[in-house]
């Protein structure tokens, strides 16, 4: 019998869990063949609005953590699936605490190292960027 499976959703640093896309979450809970979604509040965001967000990332990782370990089913194979800026969050995650999730994916994130700038800008929105400062 599969290991049923857990999935924890983290958007980025700016955004709340409501942002997730509905379709998404149930495309994702057909894909993984999962019964149970964690859709995770940073510091600051959502349900967690009261909270100060730390301003360095592994203290917001430990706030976080903090926030939903209790969520956590040993049981059960858990997925931490990021997106944008919650990549950064999700990788530094993994580093502190690799006990916490057996699989990390990683969409659409800002990591210097693996996509410069200019990769992740097009040409016209770089113009308003550089408008804009």
């Amino acid at each position: 019998m599969k290991q049923p499976v857990q999935l924890f959703l983290l958007i980025g640093l700016t955004k709340e869990s409501g942002h997730w896309d509905r379709n998404f979450i149930l495309s994702l809970q057909s894909l993984f063949q999962s019964d149970h979604v964690v859709l995770m509040d940073l510091p600051g965001t959502g349900k967690f609005v009261d909270q100060k967000s730390p301003f360095r990332i592994p203290l917001i990782v430990r706030k976080t953590r903090e926030n939903y370990v209790s969520h956590i089913q040993n049981h059960k194979k858990r997925i931490l699936i990021s997106i944008s800026l919650g990549g950064m969050l999700a990788a530094e995650w993994s580093r502190l605490f690799p006990e916490d999730f057996h699989e990390v994916v990683i969409i659409n994130s800002s990591f210097r190292s693996v996509s410069p700038l200019r990769r992740r800008l097009q040409p016209e929105a770089m113009k308003s960027f550089i408008r804009i400062f």
